[in-house]
């Protein structure tokens, strides 16, 4: 009888995990596709400006520029729509980071066009119609 309880204590202590890991949390998982992002500019075009035409072609070079660094981040943009997406599997940290630093860039390569903009401009990205993030373009 001795050892048959040691052996079925033994038992427990063997199964005590497993029962423990089953009954682990039950939450919805994350939904399935790429996350899909949109870019716009606020406070831009100075009210004085005569000619709007600047501004347009200023945002076509800056828009150029932005998506060819996020392409370059492994995301999938494109100018003409100011749109691009990512694959689930980051932190929105981890997508923050990268997009200051893909907005770092175009300031960078896309310098004389942002110097047309407005003073305090901001390149605003979205995520399902919400600010995911903003930075200054100049």
């Amino acid at each position: 009888m001795k050892n048959l309880l040691k052996f079925l204590a033994a038992m427990m202590i063997i199964a005590l995990p497993f029962a423990v890991a089953s009954c682990g949390s039950d939450d919805e998982p994350e939904p399935t596709g790429p996350y899909t992002f949109t870019w716009a500019y606020e406070d831009y075009i100075d009210p004085s400006a005569a000619d709007l035409i600047v501004y347009q072609q200023a945002i076509q070079a800056i828009d150029q520029a932005f998506a060819s660094q996020l392409n370059q981040l492994g995301y999938k943009a494109t100018a003409s729509s100011k749109s691009f997406t990512r694959e689930r599997g980051k932190s929105d940290e981890d997508m923050k980071s990268e997009i200051g630093a893909a907005i770092t860039l175009t300031k960078v390569n896309a310098s004389e066009s942002c110097k047309k903009f407005k003073s305090g401009a901001k390149i605003v990205v979205k995520r399902d119609d919400k600010v995911f993030y903003s930075a200054a373009i100049n």
